[in-house]
């Protein structure tokens, strides 16, 4: 990314930034950026050391592709001073956005604690096609990286890519403290991130990951201590479609793992674990929350809080009047000692699949007989959940005597009742299929 591109040095004479954490090299950074070709942009580098910004570095609106920032890795870090109330770096709204720009390899110190409102790591103001990768970014007030599709005639912004970043330490903040925030924008692959300890005490949606258009593939991450005071926080909230949550590890969140807002989602081969631990309040969080419809939840395994708060709801929670969802082959389990821990919590009104979970059952065979002298036997079913009449086949397996018909009836919670019109004056034996996934 350096080979036959315009190369600028920020300690550079013509420059002068020092990189001492006490002078100000806001100006000197910007001068760098200022300096290249908008029409053949070339990388800005910061060589190791502190760099102190007492407002934002700004990328101009018509930046054409190939402006990249890199660092010495992270011994290179643009530090807000206290008060600046923005951005580290903003990109400038453009009808055509920032294209093909590249960061990496260096950190950014948002400083949370020293600012009263707004601001955080990157603002990528109508991003497409950029890298983000390898950045350390420590403290955002509202969001370490902002990608979204500008404001003004700023373009729609999609096709990023955030991968192998450490994002971390905005809990302390006073705002949102979210790790990474989309906004109008799509098809966005964030892949192979360390999320920990962030979540603001106030402000809404305190989440490691906020997304708010779709087409995300969230990919092989690290979501860990979200310990705000903020109830709010948690792992990935979706307002979106389509997004690909896929091989995450989420470990001892305060909030609720993975929230779906949005439909159509695929939520697939992610480790929960620790539901809800930190938060102080009981039965309180789930693994996997929705309010929407035709989603997949598959193959994911989920254990408890072990705390003595027992912070776990539920491990997946449908709420009122779901549809079309499917969770299936999921592992639960409740083994770390928690109380009143639901595998799976309903709402009112869900007409969703659920098939072959460990810890849920769902299917069940068996067989009863009634014997002479009886009418009827309760067969106690083992499932989850109360299967209907019509999930319930039963096939005789020896003859009736003087009985001429049998029914099915009163399935509960626990069983449900074989029933012959007439003493059969022998044993009638029945073998038995409950099925809820049908």
């Amino acid at each position: 990314y350096i080979i036959n591109r315009p190369y600028y040095n920020v300690k550079d004479s013509a420059y002068g930034a020092v990189g001492d954490g006490v002078h100000d090299d806001t100006a000197a950074i910007q001068a760098a950026i200022n300096a290249m070709s908008v029409t053949s942009p070339g990388t800005i580098f910061l060589p190791e050391g502190t760099y102190k910004l007492t407002s934002s570095l700004t990328i101009p609106a018509a930046m054409l592709s190939g402006f990249g920032m890199i660092g010495a890795g992270w011994g290179s870090v643009l530090k807000l001073a206290s008060g600046v109330n923005d951005y580290a770096i903003k990109f400038l709204s453009a009808a055509t956005g920032l294209t093909g720009a590249t960061f990496r390899d260096f950190k950014i110190d948002a400083n949370c604690t020293g600012q009263t409102t707004g601001g955080g790591g990157i603002d990528a103001n109508g991003a497409y096609v950029c890298v983000f990768e390898h950045l350390w970014i420590h403290a955002a007030y509202n969001d370490a990286i902002h990608i979204h599709g500008g404001v003004g005639n700023g373009s729609f912004g999609y096709q990023n890519f955030v991968t192998n970043c450490l994002i971390e330490g905005a809990n302390a903040s006073a705002g949102n403290g979210r790790g990474l925030s989309l906004d109008n924008t799509d098809q966005t692959m964030i892949i192979g991130n360390d999320f920990r300890d962030n979540g603001g005490t106030s402000g809404s949606d305190a989440y490691h990951i906020r997304d708010n258009n779709g087409l995300a593939s969230i990919i092989g991450n690290i979501f860990t201590n979200n310990l705000s005071a903020n109830p709010g926080g948690g792992g990935i909230v979706s307002y979106s479609v389509f997004c690909r949550i896929v091989g995450n590890m989420f470990e001892s969140l305060q909030g609720t793992a993975i929230s779906l807002q949005g439909n159509k989602h695929i939520v697939t081969d992610n480790v929960i674990v620790n539901v809800g631990k930190g938060s102080g309040v009981q039965n309180n969080y789930d693994g996997i929350y929705t309010n929407a419809n035709s989603s997949i939840i598959s193959h994911n395994y989920f254990n408890d809080d072990g705390s003595g708060s027992n912070g776990t709801r539920s491990f997946v929670f449908l709420d009122n009047s779901t549809t079309g969802n499917l969770i299936t082959e999921n592992q639960f389990d409740a083994s770390n000692g928690g109380t009143g821990i639901l595998n799976i919590k309903f709402g009112t009104g869900t007409t969703n699949t659920i098939a072959r979970n460990k810890g849920w059952v769902t299917e069940k065979t068996g067989t009863a007989s009634i014997t002479t002298g009886n009418t009827t036997v309760t067969v106690t079913h083992g499932l989850s959940v109360t299967p209907t009449l019509q999930q319930i086949m039963v096939t005789p397996q020896t003859a009736f005597g003087a009985a001429a018909k049998f029914w099915v009836s009163t399935p509960t919670s626990t069983t449900f009742v074989l029933n012959l019109d007439a003493n059969p004056t022998q044993t009638v034996s029945f073998g038995w299929r409950a099925d809820t996934s049908i």
